[in-house]
């Protein structure tokens, strides 16, 4: 008989290291798959995050902004091709605090169907509720309802304002969070624009403001004092 255990041993062995050789090369494979995974799923997220900070940073979509425009420049700007849409902002006033030294101010703010929509909704966050259409309807940003004090305040509730030195009273149809407060603690959004530009041509220095968004309805009876066009 042929004494073949050595050779059976040996080829054993060797099989057994090409098996091993060949499990950690599959395993490997799996683990540098996985980090290539991770790693380009970690960087399209904070590209994402990244993108939408900056977008809620500007508060608007737009990339163009003009001041009190007249309806045949209105109209003008409609006819270029390569403006894709046009909508308008507008202030209406703000809340009188009785502080008169703060350096915070509540406005109001009124967008068209296309400025809302389009420009300014995608800049806010966790919108609960309906956009005000009733005279006596209004949208906070949470923030403000911090800083008039109305914290509990729930949609559907009424508040009282001191507008233009009128006290009115309103229905809270939505509320939503906005990220007009930036870093440095100063508000440099554009879904404030037309209140922040009345601020600058009248040389005042706000550095925090908060928005309340009112109807159409209740814009109609009343006078307009900025307009931005995006």
């Amino acid at each position: 008989m042929n004494n073949n255990k050595k050779a059976i041993n040996k080829l054993t062995l060797s099989t057994l290291i090409n098996k091993t050789k060949t499990l950690f090369m599959f395993v490997s494979i799996i683990l540098v798959t996985f980090m290539i995974y991770s790693i380009f799923s970690i960087g399209f997220s904070y590209y994402d995050n990244y993108q939408t900070y900056n977008l809620r940073s500007a508060g608007t979509t737009s990339q163009i902004m003009m001041t009190n425009l007249t309806k045949k420049q209105k109209n003008k700007l409609n006819d270029l091709d390569y403006i894709k849409n046009i909508g308008n902002q507008h202030y209406y006033g703000r809340i009188n605090f009785e502080n008169s030294y703060s350096d915070s101010q509540i406005v109001l703010s009124n967008y068209d169907d296309i400025e809302w929509k389009e420009d300014i909704l995608p800049t806010v966050a966790s919108f609960e509720g309906n956009y005000p259409t009733k005279k006596n309807e209004i949208a906070l940003s949470r923030w403000t309802l911090n800083k008039l004090g109305y914290k509990n305040k729930k949609i559907g509730d009424y508040i009282t304002l001191n507008i233009n030195h009128q006290k009115q009273r309103f229905n809270i149809s939505a509320i939503f969070t906005d990220y007009l407060i930036g870093r440095d603690q100063k508000t440099k959004s554009a879904n404030v624009a037309a209140a922040t530009f009345y601020f600058k041509d009248h040389h005042q220095e706000i550095n925090q403001i908060g928005n309340i968004i009112i109807s159409n309805m209740y814009a109609k009876s009343h006078s307009s004092l900025y307009q931005v066009t995006m």
